[in-house]
């Protein structure tokens, strides 16, 4: 039933996982949100470049009105013409920046998220299914089969296969000869256990 792990030896492992990860995850997120809004701030500075234009521009505008003044008229109009085109050069100037700046938050914010997270969830969701379905499994055949003999044989070869050499010992000295012998039920009830099906013992 399933692959195993050395990071997946027990419910209560897979439960510290899931709560690490979760953190991991979460801690990612944050940061990439923060660091975004940080540089998207920074947009401010265009906005202040795309105010400066309309005032160069309403500068230009009232300029207009002294092109019939004699002798500076023809002058008034050049310096017109000049802060008219250096306020739209100053507008498209703002508007590109912030445009980057915007995509250069999104994307780095995305990058900052995605990038210690995905492969850390990618390597471990399959071993969480994985889990999940042989829980998933034992539950359903715990069901059906009941004190099956074979299906408690089953259960108790898992444990000896994958609970820990200091736990496996714990519940029976020798498990090979256990189950050469047929005693099934300590190891058995380890497996489940292990799966988190039953609860654990409680020490006297």
């Amino acid at each position: 039933m399933g692959m195993t792990h050395p990071i997946v030896t027990d419910h209560r492992a897979i439960r510290t996982w899931d709560l690490i990860l979760s953190v991991w995850v979460v801690m990612w997120l944050a940061i990439a949100l923060i660091i975004a809004f940080e540089i998207h701030d920074l947009t401010l500075i265009s906005d202040t470049l795309v105010d400066s234009s309309e005032v160069l521009e309403e500068t230009g505008v009232v300029l207009t009105s002294l092109r019939d003044v004699p002798v500076v008229g023809d002058r008034v109009e050049d310096v017109e013409r000049e802060i008219i085109e250096a306020a739209r050069s100053a507008r498209a100037s703002g508007d590109a920046s912030r445009n980057s700046i915007t995509r250069l938050s999104v994307l780095l914010g995305l990058a900052i998220a995605v990038l210690p997270t995905v492969p850390v969830v990618g390597l471990y969701v399959p071993l969480r299914v994985s889990w999940d379905r042989d829980v998933r499994a034992a539950l359903k055949a715990l069901r059906e089969s009941g004190d099956d003999p074979t299906f408690r044989e089953f259960l108790a070869r898992r444990a000896a296969e994958r609970l820990p050499f200091h736990q496996l010992v714990d519940v029976s000295s020798d498990p090979w000869r256990d189950l050469e012998r047929g005693h099934y039920d300590a190891l058995s009830r380890a497996e489940l256990r292990r799966l988190g099906i039953v609860q654990e013992e409680s020490p006297d």
